[in-house]
């Protein structure tokens, strides 16, 4: 709650964080839900952030010259209690809602030193040793509250990089896994090839000899037929006649073989002696 002589300068809501005091790396949340954020302002003594929930008070952090906001995502930022020896967190709803609050905190900032540059009144010697007593508890805190920040840091980008580490390992069996199955479409597509390049020449022998053989077959059987007239003619011509002998008929059906019709002999081999 505000104090008699402070006023709020600013309102929000966001959800409350705070590092783990045990693991320094782990946030905590505060608040059950998004509650009022104010920003105390006590003129010429100090800023101070407070919240509360259900009545109980959640965060009551007093801002010095060298606190500092660092937004760490679009709707996340911290700042270092020094005093309190601790690392809060805010999370708002908005992009914009942070941005408003950045710029608020860092114009408190700007204000707190403006005043510790202003000439102070003297102070006598007790004064000034609970002074110097109170600045070493704060400079022990800030080397605490950093000292906390590092090391969650440090946890992080440990993390990030064991992440990376798999995800790199992933992607290199992957790859192995791409180039097998490219080498083995590669064999697949010679073979295939190999094998047009064979179709290829067996269609053009086709296509070569394909009409002679045709056109042989047909003398063929032409001459065949000849033979034949003149064994009839033979057979009913006058006794005595000489006629072909059994060589010459068996040669008359004497089938010519792939290699005589290719070579243009069939007509010598089926009419020799007619």
């Amino acid at each position: 709650a505000a104090g008699p002589s402070e006023q709020t300068a600013f309102s929000t809501r966001a959800h409350i964080f705070q590092i783990d005091p045990q693991t320094k790396k782990n946030w905590k949340p505060c608040s059950a839900e998004a509650v009022v954020i104010n920003v105390l302002l006590e003129p010429r003594v100090q800023y101070r952030i407070v919240s509360s929930e259900a009545g109980k008070p959640v965060l009551n952090s007093i801002l010095t010259p060298t606190s500092v906001f660092t937004k760490t995502s679009p709707k996340f930022g911290q700042w270092t209690d020094a005093r309190a020896g601790t690392v809060y967190g805010l999370g708002f709803g908005a992009e914009a809602d942070l941005q408003r609050f950045m710029e608020k905190y860092e114009e408190a900032v700007r204000e707190i030193k403006a005043w510790a540059a202003e000439p102070a009144a003297p102070k006598d010697a007790s004064i000034r040793r609970a002074d110097e007593s109170v600045t070493d508890d704060q400079q022990r805190a800030a080397e605490a509250s950093q000292l906390a920040t590092l090391r969650y840091e440090n946890e992080r980008l440990r993390a990030a990089m064991a992440t990376s580490a798999a995800h790199a390992k992933q992607w290199e069996n992957e790859l192995a896994t791409l180039k097998n199955n490219n080498a083995r479409l590669t064999a697949a597509l010679q073979d295939s090839a190999a094998n047009v390049e064979e179709w290829k020449t067996q269609v053009s022998w086709i296509f070569a000899h394909g009409g002679a053989v045709l056109d042989t077959r047909s003398l063929i059987g032409q001459c065949m037929m000849e033979r034949s007239a003149m064994i009839t003619r033979w057979v009913q011509g006058a006794p005595g006649a000489v006629g072909p002998s059994v060589p010459e008929l068996s040669k008359c059906y004497t089938w010519p073989t792939q290699t005589d019709i290719t070579r243009g002999c069939v007509i010598e081999h089926v009419c020799d002696g007619s």
